[in-house]
């Protein structure tokens, strides 16, 4: 009986500790980064995302936003003049879809 109970409690704390890894998995941010979206090699738009909740945009190269912004439900969240904006966005590899006043991007992240 000690025995059952033993190996039934092992896996009970096998399976919390591997759940747990998952959902910190999952509150990390998955766009932290740098990427941008070229033409040429001119970089058109740049979305900058830092762990700690900052997002800075550039256009052709100049900063036009730069505001807080949390990963909820699947979507980029931030606010601009008090106005919460939401866009939707996937991320595949080195590759970001994003989509940002009503225009689609996919984007290359800067290594």
């Amino acid at each position: 009986m000690k025995t059952i109970l033993k190996n039934s409690v092992t896996i009970v704390a096998v399976v919390l500790v591997i759940s747990i890894m998952f959902a910190a998995c999952g509150k990390s941010s998955s766009v932290a980064g740098t990427w941008t979206y070229s033409v040429n090699g001119t970089e058109i738009i740049g979305f900058s995302f830092t762990d700690d909740g900052k997002m800075t945009v550039k256009t052709a190269g100049v900063t036009t936003l730069e505001c807080d912004y949390k990963v909820e439900d699947g979507k980029i969240v931030y606010s601009v003049g008090g106005v919460e904006n939401k866009s939707d966005f996937t991320v595949d590899g080195n590759k970001l879809t994003i989509s940002y006043l009503g225009t689609s991007y996919t984007l290359e992240k800067v290594k």
